[in-house]
């Protein structure tokens, strides 16, 4: 708003007839638009990371489930609930970053790609969202780091349960049921 302001004031002063305004003023019913589809993307965005978290955790309750045995052995052999979580941690994140990494390489490749190639407008809304008659997409560092921190929290949100579960079972009963 100050940069708008600042040019209405020097194009007074000019005489220029012209007057300076934001966007979402100028591109009205099409701001509201592209605002949506932003929320929209967001919204899916978020739903993909809770997806992807159940599934992290569904996972890990299995590997658990069927690791019983061997976590009451180390349990009776004296490993505490800390080396327990810690190995349930360390497993998690080796996960979610071998799996963050291969994701993040394909999406580079495939953005780099259609990069090159482009995606042509094929109608006049396209053209407008595109912001030309055809669309480069390019990497850029906010998105990326967005990307890595979103990878990190579902790899240390997922783990929780499963190593709750895991150490809520008794050495004895675990062994048990080998």
């Amino acid at each position: 708003a100050p940069i708008i302001a600042k040019l209405n004031a020097e194009f007074a002063a000019a005489g220029i007839d012209a007057r300076a305004q934001g966007w979402e003023i100028s591109a009205a019913p099409d701001s509201i638009t592209f605002m949506f589809l932003g929320i929209v993307f967001n919204v899916a965005m978020w739903l993909l990371s809770v997806v992807s978290v159940i599934i992290i955790m569904n996972t890990l309750v299995i590997s658990v489930m069927e690791r019983t045995g061997e976590i009451g052995t180390m349990r009776a052999l004296g490993a505490q609930k800390g080396f327990v979580r810690k190995m349930f941690v360390y497993e998690t994140l080796a996960i979610t970053v071998i799996a963050g990494a291969v994701g993040i390489a394909l999406g580079i490749a495939v953005t780099l790609a259609l990069g090159a190639a482009g995606i042509p407008a094929d109608n006049d809304f396209l053209a407008v969202i595109y912001g030309g008659s055809t669309l480069r997409p390019t990497i850029s560092a906010g998105p990326f780091a967005q990307v890595l921190a979103l990878i990190l929290f579902i790899g240390l949100t997922a783990w929780i349960y499963p190593v709750r579960l895991a150490l809520k079972v008794s050495p004895l009963k675990a062994i048990a049921t080998e």
